[in-house]
């Protein structure tokens, strides 16, 4: 991890990590290319600091109501699932949690804050798979033949959708990392010399945050949020007042706009673990399936 300093305006931002060699490596990777020159540094960045240096931020982003989208690229054994953090479960270290674990454990503790008292929030979870150009339900209870088709849809607003996809409510960080952990099961995966258990397809948990909050009239103009599909407004109901000649509606939307106004607003995390990104034979892949 590089200590350069990064511009926070940026929508777009990459890290590196690169991973020391293990014995495994010392066996399989010939001489000429183990080269162990940056696996020092590579040792002093663990998990938690990965997390607070690039994942951090984008929480706050998405309790703004941003979409964000994090992406795991690496060839085999790189270390693209233990960073994401798709194969935790309850049994796992805290000092080896993955970035999937660590920012549920700061998103449920920012929304029961006080920060947030005054604000509605809803969460849904889905964990599909891109396997051999199909779509996979990680999640879905039925067998193989019973799943329900998991399709692309372009809306008519031009968004993209997965239709057949389920979306699971859950209300703490043990139900995210339940689900988390049933869905990594079912994921396809396959012998390589680098890896003997290694990720053969695509991945993308993502996590849905629905919230209503009520934004004062002076804070409008000012407010942060995203202007997206996906938000909409539904201004807040209050009781007739007397005011004089005023009539009735002219009086509602005066107090409407003098107190503020609720605005429902909906974004997604998604965490994508990608296959490794190396040519199958050169890794001598044998598959399970």
């Amino acid at each position: 991890m590089s200590n350069t300093p990064t511009n926070e305006d940026t929508t777009i931002k990459v890290a590196l990590r690169i991973r020391p060699l293990t014995s495994e490596d010392l066996i399989n990777i010939p001489i000429r290319f183990q080269r162990n020159v940056l696996s020092t540094a590579a040792q002093e960045c663990n998990q938690k600091e990965v997390y607070e240096r690039c994942v951090t931020k984008m929480v706050d982003k998405f309790l703004d109501g941003f979409n964000v989208t994090i992406l795991a690229y690496g060839q085999t054994s790189s270390g693209k699932t233990h960073t994401m953090g798709t194969s935790n479960d309850f049994t796992s270290p805290t000092e080896s949690k993955g970035i999937i674990p660590r920012a549920m454990d700061t998103l449920f503790s920012a929304v029961n804050s006080a920060r947030y008292k005054s604000q509605k929030f809803s969460m849904r979870v889905s964990f599909v798979e891109l396997y051999n150009e199909d779509l996979i339900d990680l999640l879905a209870e039925a067998n193989d033949e019973d799943k329900p088709q998991v399709l692309i849809r372009e809306n008519s607003n031009g968004s993209i959708s997965l239709s057949g996809l389920q979306e699971i409510k859950v209300n703490s960080v043990g139900e995210v990392m339940g689900h988390l952990s049933r869905g990594s099961l079912n994921r396809q995966v396959g012998a390589t010399d680098m890896n003997s258990k290694s990720s053969r397809s695509h991945a993308i948990f993502t996590v849905i945050l629905s919230q209503q909050k009520f934004i004062p009239s002076n804070e409008l103009c000012a407010s942060p949020l995203p202007l997206t599909p996906s938000t909409s407004s539904t201004p807040t109901s209050f009781p007739e007042t007397k005011s004089g000649s005023h009539s009735r509606s002219n009086s509602r939307l005066s107090r409407r706009f003098e107190d503020g106004t609720w605005v429902s607003v909906t974004s997604k995390f998604h965490f994508v673990d990608l296959a490794g990104s190396e040519r199958l034979l050169k890794k001598n892949f044998k598959s399970n399936l």
